[in-house]
């Protein structure tokens, strides 16, 4: 009976039945279902029965017969509020993530690249062209005209740096050897170091 259930509707029930303040539901897996398809979604406002059926459904908790009439939620509101959720989810995980954009490259910009079989930024490359696809550039390197994606492509900060092949993948800067990282990411490395 269980091997019946979707894969997604078995992981609600799943985290339903597992709660401790559903106790009822916790001895019939449909009584759990019940209650999480009558139970308003944050993302919405409205709850899963209510979007499916226009209607609020019964369950074992007591309710006026005037919630349970036939009335179907304002969608563009229900879409209206689900945008918006997504939009907070999506700039809660770039802030925790520490996501950004990185700037475009122009043509005949130089810099290094990451390769696959790589650790760390190790190959100098020029870049040709921008690609066919978002954040894809053509690089030429020692390997040949290689696609990358824009976060494997570090361009030189300024034209009197130049790139050294080889070591941990610094650039040389008026002969001095710096990280890849910034410089509070080499005074962390030197602090771990001592």
């Amino acid at each position: 009976m269980i091997s019946d259930i979707s894969p997604p509707v078995l992981t609600t029930l799943k985290q339903t039945v597992g709660r401790e303040s559903c106790a009822d539901s916790q001895t019939d897996p449909f009584l759990a279902l019940l209650v999480y398809r009558a139970t308003p979604l944050q993302a919405t406002g409205v709850s899963p029965a209510q979007l499916m059926l226009g209607r609020q459904i019964r369950t074992t908790v007591p309710t006026l017969e005037a919630n349970l009439q036939p009335g179907c939620p304002d969608l563009h509101k229900v879409r209206q509020n689900n945008e918006r959720m997504k939009q907070s989810y999506r700039l809660a995980y770039n802030d925790k993530n520490n996501v950004r954009t990185l700037p475009d490259l122009q043509p005949g910009t130089s810099g290094a690249v990451k390769l696959d079989d790589e650790r760390g930024w190790t190959k100098s490359a020029s870049v040709i062209k921008q690609g066919d696809t978002p954040r894809s550039y053509l690089v030429q390197t020692d390997k040949g005209v290689l696609r990358r994606n824009r976060r494997h492509l570090r361009p030189l900060q300024s034209p009197t740096e130049t790139f050294q092949e080889g070591g941990d993948g610094g650039i040389v800067n008026d002969g001095e050897l710096s990280s890849p990282g910034s410089d509070a990411d080499t005074l962390l490395l030197h602090l771990k170091i001592l």
